[in-house]
C-alpha cells in the first residue's frame, strides 16, 4: 500500500500542462522572428507583453509573452509553446501559428508535430514508480536488478489515421515553488508526453501545415482523454485509489 496523503496536501497539488506546435522549416533564419515582426503583422495580440528580454541570435530566437505563449525559432524550424491552465481551454497557439504561416509563405515547410505534456505531482516519491512497474506492466525479476530501484519509462504508439501518436510515460521530479515548509523540497511525479507526428509534406506544403495546425485543438483534447480515461482511468478512481491511498 502506498503511503496516504492528507486532503489538505491533495488540494495543493497542481498539474503542469503544456502544448507545442513544432514546424520543421528548411534553412530557416531565426532572426526573422522579432517582437516587431509578430506584432506589426498581428500574429500576436498587441497588448501581449514580454515576460523577459527577447533573445535574438542567428542560431536561436525566443519571445516569451505574459499570455503564457512562447515563440521559439531555430535554424531547423519554429515552435509555438503554450502553458495550459484548463484541459478544455481554447488554445492561443493555434491562431498564432496559423497567422505566422500566413506571413511566412516563402519558406520551405517540411513537417509538423504537436507535442502535449501533462506532469502530475505525487507527494509520495515511490508512487510513480509503483504505478509504472506494478500497474502498467507485469512485475518480474527485471525490477530487482541493480543497486537502486529501477527507473522506468514506457512508450505506446497509436495510429490515429490523420497522424501517429507516440505516448511516453515516465517518472519525473518536480521543483516545488510553494514557500510552505512542507513543500520546499522536490516532489516526484508522473510525466505523460504525447507527440502527434504528421506525415512528411509533399507539394502542398502550406496547406498541409495549416491543416495540421487546425487539428491542434483536437489533438490536445484527445491527449487528455487518453491520459485521463485510459491510463489513469478516472471513472474508476485509479489515480486516487492507487497513487494516493
Amino acid at each position: 500500500m502506498i503511503a496516504s496523503t492528507s486532503p489538505q496536501n491533495k488540494a495543493q497539488i497542481q498539474e503542469i500542462k503544456e502544448i507545442a506546435i513544432a514546424i520543421a522549416i528548411k534553412d530557416f533564419s531565426p532572426l526573422m522572428i522579432t517582437e516587431s515582426f509578430v506584432k506589426e503583422n498581428e500574429i500576436v495580440n498587441s497588448d501581449w507583453k514580454l515576460t523577459q528580454a527577447p533573445f535574438t541570435h542567428h542560431h536561436r530566437s525566443q519571445l516569451a509573452f505574459d499570455s503564457k505563449v512562447t515563440i521559439l525559432a531555430q535554424k531547423n524550424g519554429i515552435a509555438f509553446i503554450e502553458r495550459i491552465n484548463e484541459d478544455n481551454t481554447q488554445l492561443q497557439i493555434k491562431s498564432v501559428a496559423d497567422k505566422c504561416v500566413n506571413k511566412l509563405t516563402d519558406v520551405e515547410y517540411q513537417g509538423i508535430k504537436i507535442e502535449a505534456k501533462k506532469l502530475i505531482p505525487i507527494p509520495n516519491n515511490d508512487a510513480a514508480r509503483s504505478y509504472l512497474t506494478e500497474f502498467l506492466v507485469a512485475s518480474g525479476a527485471w525490477q530487482d536488478y541493480g543497486q537502486a530501484p529501477v527507473k522506468t519509462g514506457i512508450n505506446f504508439l497509436y495510429d490515429l489515421g490523420r497522424c501517429k501518436l507516440n505516448m511516453a510515460i515516465s517518472e519525473a521530479t518536480i521543483k516545488q515553488e510553494n514557500t510552505e515548509k512542507s513543500w520546499e523540497q522536490d516532489m516526484g511525479g508522473l510525466l505523460f508526453s504525447g507527440t502527434f507526428k504528421y506525415p512528411p509534406f509533399d507539394k502542398a506544403r502550406i496547406s498541409q501545415t495549416k491543416q495540421a495546425i487546425a487539428n491542434c485543438q483536437q489533438d490536445w483534447q484527445e491527449f487528455n482523454q487518453i491520459v485521463d480515461r485510459v491510463f489513469l482511468n478516472q471513472d474508476n478512481g485509479i489515480l486516487q485509489r492507487f497513487l494516493f491511498v
